[in-house]
């Protein structure tokens, strides 16, 4: 009886969450929206409808998301662009408000201090790994003010790292022991979530870092970056990664 209910409330949900064809296709057709033509709107609408419904993409989730990658304030993409990144960005589930707070950490002067143009693509790529806005610029800070690496070294190995998924706390308290940079950067990424989060291998099984690094050897780190992070399903009956998981519970995760 109760299985009976909670399939009944999904299924309720899954309703008032779907996407109709026509109120993707009056966006698609809008010039505050995609602005095609009628026909290209229809057929985009046709085709993206049911996958966007299974994604749990609303077409205010769609609006939200496109206002910051157009405004010039932000991402500063064109119509073409937006064209063809926002679907596969509404699908991740990138939410507007950290893609602004992570393009801010890294164009503010105070920060990373990137130019407008590595803002625009760093700041979606490290949305998608789901990295903090205040993580990253934790780890510049520690980079550039504590370790003391040059301008721009700090500015890419925080990207790197933050890409990783690294702790800035247990970076600086690596580096303090070993003043080893490479060190302190592999213990740091095991360190981080608690060595809970785990990324793909191409033999098709999750890995956390240090069974990536078995498993890879010296490559493991390239690997791991390019690697897709496993979620598991919460209460909400959505799936998260480990740092995601970690936002939704708090200090309980």
């Amino acid at each position: 009886m109760t299985r009976m209910l909670f399939a009944t409330i999904a299924a309720l949900l899954g309703l008032a969450a779907a996407v109709t064809p026509e109120e993707l296709e009056n966006y698609f057709y809008s010039t505050s929206g995609l602005d095609l033509s009628r026909a290209e709107a229809h057929t985009l609408a046709m085709q993206e409808a049911d996958s966007l419904t299974k994604c749990g993409v609303t077409v205010n989730d769609i609006k939200a998301l496109a206002s910051v990658l157009y405004s010039t304030s932000y991402i500063d993409m064109s119509k073409a662009e937006i064209r063809q990144q926002l679907l596969p960005l509404a699908k991740q589930h990138i939410d507007p408000e950290e893609l602004k707070n992570m393009w801010t950490a890294l164009y503010s002067t105070s920060s990373l201090d990137l130019s407008k143009s590595e803002c625009k693509s760093r700041s979606i790529e490290l949305t998608k790994y789901r990295a903090e806005p205040d993580q990253v610029k934790a780890l510049y800070d520690v980079l550039y003010r504590s370790i003391k690496l040059p301008k721009t070294q700090a500015q890419s190995n925080t990207l790197e790292l933050a890409a990783a998924g690294c702790d800035p706390k247990a970076l600086e308290a690596s580096y303090k022991a070993s003043r080893d940079l490479n060190s302190a950067k592999s213990s740091a990424l095991r360190a981080n979530l608690n060595g809970e989060a785990k990324r793909y291998a191409k033999d098709g099984k999750a890995y956390t870092l240090a069974e990536f690094q078995q498993y890879y050897g010296k490559d493991y780190f390239l690997e791991w970056l390019a690697a897709p992070a496993e979620k598991r399903v919460a209460n909400d009956y959505k799936a998260y990664t480990a740092s995601e998981f970690r936002m939704f519970f708090g200090s309980s995760w």
